[in-house]
């Protein structure tokens, strides 16, 4: 559900805009978003969201399975690109 929503959400945005996005999910400027970032960003949009929740969206756009999501991965995973 809230895969479906962050996707939704996405649709119509330039990338520009994505690309603040992603810098404001990415807190401390590496140029990846971590978990801990993910998560940080997920529990202040104020929804009820769990671990696994937060896990599996984390899973859903990493898709090289570094334990990140970098920018190229975000854009894909926003745009809904499989």
């Amino acid at each position: 559900m809230m895969v479906r929503c962050m996707k939704d959400d996405s649709k119509g945005k330039s990338e520009e805009e994505l690309s603040d996005l992603f810098r404001m999910f990415d807190k401390n400027a590496d140029g990846y978003i971590d978990l801990d970032e993910l998560k940080m960003m997920l529990q202040a949009t104020g929804e009820t969201i769990t671990e696994d929740d937060i896990e599996e969206l984390m899973k859903d756009g990493d898709k090289n399975n570094d334990g990140r999501i970098d920018y190229d991965e975000f854009l894909e995973f926003m745009k809904g690109v499989e």
